[in-house]
């Protein structure tokens, strides 16, 4: 009873910070996005200024771009949603969940670099069509990302829940190959092998954010594309420093689960723990799918 009822208070947290992070709950939701469209003028702004030769102008838009950042971390997004899921739903350290959320920020600002870039010189397009472009081949994408790692996380959560019935005599019977809960508890993801470390850091970075395409677009108009690729950088780290600590926080989260339910439910307990955050991430992913095509 006790080793359900903690799964299911950690579930419940990993739920709110999904739906924080989807945008459930609507009147925060709706402020976090008008903030976040009044610091996309502020980093217009700050281009502009760069190319009138005003005095501290790319340091302004440094600042800004990082306050942007963690503005966009903090409100609606798929990023935190499969961040929170893999902290919640592996066996991945803090400092590891922490270096994986600071890569998938950045390499989502490489994304955004390079689409957007990537359109205007090669294509030839409008500013405004390189980021229509970018958002529907973004959202899309992004939302199949994090369904796929949470039906991943889901698949090895049921398996261990499996393995850690079949293996429940194994504290006691004395054989060499490990097949005791430690086992169990081993085989769940710990992202630290390089395919499922890149697949989570490609699950959140196929989807940049509106603001990081924004001020490229404005920076490319402007003719000072390398301004943009600093603001981009800047807004990268904001975000890391929001996701990361969500994901600490999520890690501590789960630890403190599993060492209330003792040892020997440990493996039963970060089993479900994956299989409930992968199921919940691959719904997520499923409903903005279906929602974005």
């Amino acid at each position: 009873m006790r080793l359900t009822a903690i799964v299911a208070v950690a579930l419940a947290a990993a739920l709110v910070w999904v739906g924080w992070a989807q945008g459930w709950f609507g009147a925060l939701g709706v402020e976090a996005v008008a903030l976040q469209r009044a610091m996309q003028d502020r980093l217009a702004a700050a281009v502009f200024a760069i190319r009138a030769g005003e005095p501290w102008a790319l340091a302004s838009l440094m600042g800004a771009a990082w306050l942007y950042g963690v503005g966009h971390a903090a409100g609606p997004g798929h990023g935190k949603a499969l961040l929170a899921a893999a902290a919640v739903g592996s066996r991945a350290s803090a400092g590891r969940m922490a270096g994986v959320a600071l890569l998938a920020a950045l390499a989502q600002g490489a994304v955004a670099v390079a689409v957007i870039y990537g359109a205007l010189a090669a294509l030839s397009v409008s500013a405004g069509a390189a980021m229509a472009a970018g958002e529907r081949a973004a959202a899309p994408l992004g939302f199949a990302a994090a369904g796929g790692v949470g039906v991943w996380l889901s698949v090895r959560g049921v398996r261990g829940l499996r393995r850690g019935a079949a293996l429940a005599h194994a504290p006691t019977c004395g054989c060499a190959h490990g097949c005791g809960p430690e086992a169990a508890v081993a085989a769940a993801a710990d992202f630290r092998g390089w395919r499922e470390t890149l697949a989570l850091i490609a699950g959140v970075a196929a989807r940049p954010c509106a603001g990081a395409m924004l001020v490229l677009a404005v920076a490319w108009g402007a003719r000072i594309p390398v301004a943009g690729v600093l603001a981009v950088a800047a807004m990268a780290l904001g975000v890391a420093a929001v996701t990361a600590a969500a994901a600490v926080i999520g890690v501590g989260a789960r630890e403190t689960a599993l060492t209330a339910v003792g040892d020997r439910r440990v493996a039963l307990a970060a089993s479900g723990l994956q299989a409930g955050a992968g199921a919940l991430l691959a719904a997520v992913g499923a409903a903005g799918l279906a929602a974005s095509i």
